[in-house]
C-alpha cells in the first residue's frame, strides 16, 4: 500500500480469535474502526480486551482469523506499528503532565523530521554526548 492512498480503515478484524489451551480468550471477533473514530473496550476482567490489543499490536498470534491497522497486517509489527502507540493499564507517564501535555509528545515521524530541521545540534550538544 502507498503512503499516498486512502485507507477507509484504522483496524479491522475478521474472525478474530485466540486460545490459550482450552480457554478461548477472543471468539471470532469482526471489528472496523475508521480512522478518527474512538473506540474503547470496555468489559470485566477475562473478557479478552487485554488479549485483542495484544493482537493487534502483532505481540501474540491469532489461533485463527486476521487483523489490519490501516491497511497493513497486525502480524507484520514493523509497518503495523507506525501507526500505532500502545500504553498498558498502570504506566505513569510523567504523571505530572496533564494529557494535553503528553500529547505533544508524541510527535509523527514528519514531525519530528520538521522539529530535528528548525532545530539543529548545536556543536556543544555533540561534545558532552555519551555513548550508552
Amino acid at each position: 500500500m502507498s503512503e499516498s492512498a486512502v485507507v477507509a480503515t484504522a483496524i479491522r478484524t475478521r474472525g478474530l480469535t485466540k486460545h490459550f489451551g482450552t480457554t478461548i480468550a477472543v471468539a471470532d471477533l469482526d471489528l472496523t474502526v475508521t480512522p478518527g473514530e474512538v473506540f474503547g473496550f470496555p468489559g470485566p476482567n477475562g473478557a479478552g480486551k487485554s488479549t485483542t490489543i495484544r493482537l493487534l499490536l502483532g505481540l501474540i498470534r491469532p489461533s485463527s482469523g486476521s487483523a489490519e491497522i490501516f491497511g497493513e497486517p497486525a502480524a507484520d509489527v514493523r509497518r503495523a506499528h507506525r501507526h500505532l502507540a500502545y500504553v498498558p493499564a498502570g504506566v505513569a507517564l510523567w504523571p505530572t503532565h496533564p494529557p494535553a501535555a503528553l500529547a505533544r509528545r508524541v510527535r509523527r515521524p514528519a514531525d519530528r523530521a520538521r522539529h530535528r530541521r528548525a532545530h539543529p545540534p548545536r556543536p556543544h550538544h555533540l561534545t558532552h554526548h555519551r555513548p550508552e
